[in-house]
């Protein structure tokens, strides 16, 4: 799942509290990807919270 405002992919499967993808997909700001690798090749970085790896910019 991605966060369309902040550009960065999530794992649904491994959901920490600071990344906040369920007020994210409340607020409707969520879109499905496939893969991550499709997610990374359409500009979208890593949440540092439940992928981690990742660098705020």
């Amino acid at each position: 799942m991605v966060d369309t405002g902040k550009r960065e992919v999530h794992d649904l499967f491994n959901v920490k509290t600071n990344c906040q993808i369920n007020d994210i997909m409340e607020d409707g700001g969520d879109r499905p990807f496939p893969s991550l690798i499709s997610a990374h090749k359409a500009g979208y970085r890593d949440c540092i919270w439940c992928i981690g790896g990742s660098r705020r910019d």
